[in-house]
C-alpha cells in the first residue's frame, strides 16, 4: 500500500468480501486468511485468522478462506450478532 486512497479501498473491499487475505505482505511465503468476530451491537470484537507457509495454504485457500468465515460466523451468533 502507498497511498491512502489505495489503502481505503482495499479495507472497502475487505468489508464487503467478509474476509482478509495477506499473501506474503508482512512476510514473504507466509499466507493468512482472517475474519471479523462481531457481537449483538455488530462491532468488531475479535478476529479468526489462519497463517502458514503460503506452499501448503494455497493449494488448500477457497477451502481455508470457507472455514474461517464459519468460524467467526459461529463465534459471532455465539456473541449474539445477528445479520
Amino acid at each position: 500500500m502507498t497511498t491512502h486512497r489505495a489503502l481505503r479501498q482495499q479495507l472497502a473491499e475487505i468489508r464487503t468480501q467478509g474476509y482478509a487475505i495477506n499473501d506474503g505482505e508482512s512476510e514473504v511465503g507466509v499466507l493468512s486468511v482472517a475474519a471479523p468476530v462481531r457481537d449483538r451491537t455488530r462491532a468488531v470484537v475479535a478476529a479468526i485468522s489462519v497463517a502458514g507457509p503460503d506452499s501448503r495454504l494455497k493449494p488448500a485457500l477457497l477451502k481455508l478462506t470457507q472455514a474461517v468465515m464459519e468460524t467467526a460466523a459461529t463465534a459471532s451468533r455465539h456473541l449474539g450478532y445477528r445479520p
